[in-house]
């Protein structure tokens, strides 16, 4: 429970300050599309 609590948390992104002199950083994770697979669904009963 606790960590699908905290996947929210890990997803906002992060903020990094200071990473070079005048330079902070901040990075966002953002979803790249849709994703599909097929698999066999029935694999074992094709077994002979």
């Amino acid at each position: 429970i606790e960590f699908a609590c905290g996947i929210p948390h890990l997803s906002k992104g992060e903020y990094t300050e200071g990473a070079g002199p005048g330079i902070d950083m901040y990075s966002m994770r953002q979803p790249l599309g849709v994703v599909a697979g097929i698999t066999p669904f029935n694999f074992p009963a094709m077994i002979p």
